[in-house]
């Protein structure tokens, strides 16, 4: 009954959700538009040199429809800083060289704290005295990133001695705790936890290292847990918050911590990565020209289904290439492939979607999984099993034509005795009814892979 596990992984489509066109012009400095997920849908954040804009994608997810916009305005261009915005959209943080600034819709200065400069300079009032100097455009920088329910702001600057991690009152900016990083930072980006009390910071110090700091905040003292031996990425927190992802500072290793102690649950290698196609196999001998990596890049989609991509390492060959991570056994699934060719980054909602920007980042493609379902009817009116599935076309066909064959991965996760129904169903009769998206229904006979949650489906004729 059962047949090899495929050596390769198969690919994985992926089902476009919604194009959103983005509310301001390419510009080419590097900070493009992305959605974010906030309390009970997403929104479409486009930093501009002068304003910072968001719109509301739904209540319920993205539809690509019309929605709510705000506009904060900037207090300087956006190559001199990063910036958050708070949950409930009433306030927007922006971090720069010299001072933290919140600011609300209406364009009032909420509250500022300033901080040592990041370029070392003694300090600038106005954004016109620094414009032009290319320590200040070029050097290090902070970032911020407010709390789960919104109520607190925390912030990595530089102190008076060195490098600080702030906790700050979302509605005052008082301070609220501190600690230094002993960090040499060049960038830092903030990775929320869904516990309002909990936050994540990943610190980059260019080839020195990539520290990764934990914070816990319990209304009296800020505690910080470093993770990862200095060379870790963080790059998402799991739905459920239980798990982070990382990879290591020089991408060969991919991880899935707990965040109770940051212990490593799983790890992938890179070398279990699957060449480029169109690298040339005498490549490989050559300084590592084709060598494959994990980018920086990626999250999870659910709690146990992350994407991840190899971009950076693609990019000198062709197409840079998405893939597919089954958290439970921690493995390369599937290699995801699209309607019509993406560019970039996989950048991960947790709710099952993900989004890539065009080319020029006019707009951005968001992203779910081709589902489909397996049902077995004992009568016309009896269905004894319905079953999730992630359905690809293999070799041999499977556009519903008549000697289509599939491999299909069990999306939804079955117990035991679930298990031990569909073997019986299986021994039975293993005939089954392939439901597809766009309700087309195909009649198969599935068998077993050597793993638990892969099937081999293949089409029955009617004659």
């Amino acid at each position: 009954m059962t047949s090899p596990i495929p050596e390769y992984p198969v690919p994985a489509p992926a089902r476009l959700v919604a194009t959103l066109v983005v509310p301001l012009p390419f510009s080419g400095a590097g900070d493009a538009p992305h959605v974010e997920p906030f309390p009970g849908g997403q929104r479409l954040v486009q930093r501009g040199d002068a304003e910072l804009v968001v719109r509301e994608l739904g209540r319920t997810g993205v539809t690509g429809e019309a929605a709510p916009e705000l506009r904060f305005r900037a207090p300087w261009p956006r190559r001199y800083g990063s910036c958050a915005v708070a949950p409930a959209g009433d306030l927007a943080v922006f971090a720069g060289p010299h001072a933290l600034h919140a600011v609300d819709p209406a364009g009032a200065v909420r509250w500022e704290l300033r901080h040592r400069c990041w370029a070392g300079c003694a300090g600038h009032e106005d954004f016109a005295e620094y414009a032009d100097d290319p320590g200040h455009r070029y050097g290090g920088s902070g970032s911020a990133g407010f709390s789960a329910d919104g109520t607190l702001v925390w912030a990595h600057v530089r102190g008076p001695l060195a490098e600080e991690w702030l906790v700050l009152d979302a509605a005052d900016g008082r301070v609220l705790a501190r600690t230094e990083t002993r960090t040499s930072a060049a960038g830092s980006v903030h990775v929320p936890h869904p516990d309002p009390s909990q936050m994540g910071l990943t610190i980059g110090e260019g080839q020195d290292g990539s520290p990764l700091r934990w914070g816990r905040w319990d209304g009296q003292a800020l505690t910080v847990d470093c993770f990862g031996d200095e060379d870790r990425v963080l790059m998402a927190v799991s739905p459920s918050g239980d798990r982070l992802l990382t990879v290591t500072h020089d991408q060969d290793t991919l991880a899935a911590h707990r965040v109770a102690d940051g212990t490593v649950v799983a790890a992938l290698g890179a070398d279990t990565l699957p060449g480029h196609p169109d690298a040339h196999p005498d490549d490989e001998d050559e300084d590592d020209a084709a060598e494959v990596f994990f980018d920086y890049v990626g999250g999870f989609i659910t709690e146990d289904v992350a994407v991840v991509g190899t971009v950076e390492s693609d990019e000198e060959f062709g197409a840079g290439r998405h893939w597919l991570v089954d958290l439970k056994g921690m493995r390369l699934d599937d290699e995801l492939t699209y309607p019509f060719p993406v560019t970039g980054q996989a950048h991960t909602l947790g709710d099952g979607t993900w989004f890539t920007a065009s080319r020029t980042e006019s707009a951005l493609h968001v992203w779910s999984l081709a589902t489909a379902y397996l049902e077995w009817w004992a009568n016309p009116l009896t269905c004894l099993a319905r079953i999730q599935i992630r359905v690809t076309a293999t070799a041999g066909g499977g556009d519903g034509d008549e000697g289509g064959e599939w491999e299909a991965v069990i999306t939804e996760p079955l117990d035991a005795d679930a298990h031990g129904h569909l073997r019986r169903l299986l021994d039975d009769d293993p005939y089954f009814t392939l439901r597809l998206e766009d309700e087309e229904v195909i009649e198969v006979k599935v068998e077993l892979l050597g793993a638990a949650d892969r099937l081999r489906l293949a089409a029955v004729s009617d004659s």
